[in-house]
């Protein structure tokens, strides 16, 4: 069965901490997690770590900045 959370109830999110998302090359994972992370901006601003290889959350990071939110990129 797979594991799902509701964001918008307080008990889920309290025992929901971690997220594990894996597939295969172009499954989109980045993605959607990408639109998680901007659901959990939108509504809780919370602070984020993103370590990455690539720059599949450059974008996310430019939004952030634009909705007047600090971002620190370390290359």
């Amino acid at each position: 069965a797979p594991l799902t959370f509701d964001p918008f109830n307080k008990l889920d999110r309290q025992m929901n901490a971690h997220l594990l998302l894996f597939g295969p090359t172009g499954s989109g994972k980045s993605a959607t997690a990408n639109n998680l992370l901007m659901q959990l901006i939108a509504i809780y601003r919370p602070r984020l770590f993103i370590i990455e290889a690539g720059n599949s959350f450059g974008l996310l990071g430019d939004f952030a900045q634009k909705l007047g939110l600090t971002v620190n990129r370390l290359k």
